[in-house]
């Protein structure tokens, strides 16, 4: 329910009867609804009706979606939510999906992540295409996002309009944090809303709203060839300090989450965002004053990207 006006969505679903995955889609649609509301992008639904239609596609239309039925429920909620989520981008937005394909599906795989981690299911949660692309990653398929979608084929086009772009959406809630993302993201839609805004309205409203230069994000990861890979360079311990090298072996930046086991049982975390890499530097060293001896280190992958995952831990 808006908040504001008190209005309500109702929300319908016309199915196979022996579509099994379909008789759970109401409840799926409602919580689905209701996070996009209230929390992801966090605007009131902008229709009085949602239909999900069970036929043999997975598409969009203006209060309808066309999902077909799996036999994975995960992927069910997946579909339901990702289909639905496009009611912001492309329609209450006037997104050109033609050109920019990387704005509203990317947005969609970035949000439809985000509900079925704090929705559903965490160990379920993905984006579209993202095992396949993980393979391609730095080589010839691999083009910038900002390629024009039209000019695109798959898989190529795959990749840029859904992982990737979603990667750099989760990348830049986790540097805004909660509340400037959602600021942002509020900024660009009631600026935009039914304006058919282009990829440089959202990058201009990014930096107005939140007060920084990113371009430094913005440049490498949608307008110049790259990928994710971050590494464990270096493990270094003596004198009650330890030293952590961390190095960025693909071009794109991402963020820094260490988990560091010490041979005592005890467990330190540290999380940087992808800003350590805002001067151009490849190498974020880590430096404690610590007595407690390092068992092992282990780097976590938070955009969901990273190309290489071997160099990602450390041990003694």
């Amino acid at each position: 329910m808006d908040k504001k006006t008190g209005r309500r969505v109702f929300i319908d679903a016309a199915y196979n009867k022996h579509s099994e995955d379909f008789y759970q889609v109401i409840n799926i649609s409602r919580q689905a609804i209701e996070f996009m509301s209230f929390q992801i992008p966090g605007v009131p639904f902008p229709y009085p009706a949602e239909t999900v239609f069970n036929g043999r596609d997975e598409m969009e239309y203006p209060m309808m979606v066309n999902d077909k039925s799996n036999e994975d429920i995960n992927e069910t909620i997946k579909l339901t939510s990702h289909e639905i989520l496009h009611t912001y981008l492309p329609f209450y937005m006037g997104i050109n999906e033609t050109n920019y394909a990387w704005l509203d599906e990317g947005f969609t795989c970035f949000a439809d992540y985000l509900i079925l981690c704090e929705v559903f299911s965490l160990e379920k949660a993905g984006y579209y295409f993202l095992e396949d692309y993980k393979k391609q990653a730095g080589y010839a398929l691999d083009g910038p996002i900002f390629t024009d979608s039209e000019l695109s084929k798959r898989p190529a086009y795959s990749y840029n309009s859904y992982p990737k772009p979603a990667g750099f959406f989760l990348i830049l809630k986790d540097l805004l944090g909660e509340n400037k993302f959602k600021q942002t993201l509020h900024e660009f839609m009631d600026l935009w809303n039914g304006k058919h805004p282009t990829p440089y309205d959202l990058f201009f409203t990014l930096n107005e709203t939140s007060g920084q230069n990113l371009d430094w994000l913005i440049k490498p990861w949608f307008y110049e060839f790259g990928y994710v890979d971050i590494a464990i360079k270096n493990v270094q311990q003596n004198s009650g300090k330890y030293k952590i090298v961390i190095k960025k072996e693909g071009h794109h930046p991402a963020p820094v989450h260490l988990k560091i086991s010490f041979t005592d049982g005890s467990v330190d975390t540290i999380k940087e965002n992808a800003s350590v890499w805002k001067n151009g530097n490849t190498d974020y060293i880590i430096e404690k004053q610590s007595s407690k001896m390092i068992q092992s280190v282990e780097l976590f992958d938070p955009s969901l990207l990273d190309a290489d995952l071997t160099n990602n831990f450390f041990k003694k």
